[in-house]
C-alpha cells in the first residue's frame, strides 16, 4: 500500500538533490570559465553529466553483481548489501577528499588570477 508514496519520495529525493548541486555548480562554471566561452564551458557540463548518467547506471549495476546483491531474489538477494554499503560509502568519502585536494586549491589559484587581472585592469 505504501509503495507508490515510497516511490515517489525516492524520486522527488533524488531531483531534489540534482537541483541543490545544479545551481551552484553551473555559478562555479560560468566565474571559472574563460570569458566568452561560458556556453561552450556550459555545454561540456551538460555532456559530461549526461554521460555520467549513463556510465554511473552501468557502474551501479555491475557494482550491485560484484557484490553479490540480486534484486530479483526478492530479500534473499540483498544478504550482501552491507558491503555494497561500506563499498559505495568508502567511494564517497575518497571522492570528496579527492576533489577537495585537487580541484579546489586550482579553482582557488584560477580566481587569484582573475581578481588580480581585473584589479589590474581596472
Amino acid at each position: 500500500m505504501l509503495v507508490l508514496p515510497a516511490a515517489l519520495l525516492e524520486n522527488a529525493a533524488n531531483e531534489f538533490g540534482k537541483a541543490l548541486t545544479f545551481l551552484p555548480v553551473t555559478v562555479l562554471q560560468q566565474l571559472h570559465a574563460p570569458a566568452g566561452c561560458e556556453g561552450s564551458a556550459f555545454t561540456l557540463m551538460q555532456a559530461g553529466g549526461t554521460l555520467g548518467m549513463v556510465v554511473g547506471r552501468n557502474l551501479e549495476w555491475q557494482l550491485l553483481h560484484w557484490c553479490g546483491v540480486d534484486m530479483q531474489l526478492g530479500a534473499d538477494g540483498f544478504t550482501n548489501f552491507s558491503v555494497l554499503l561500506v563499498i559505495v560509502g568508502a567511494w564517497r568519502v575518497l571522492t570528496a577528499s579527492g576533489l577537495c585536494l585537487i580541484l579546489l586549491p586550482l579553482l582557488d589559484a584560477t580566481s587569484e588570477k582573475k581578481s588580480s587581472q581585473r584589479t589590474v585592469s581596472s
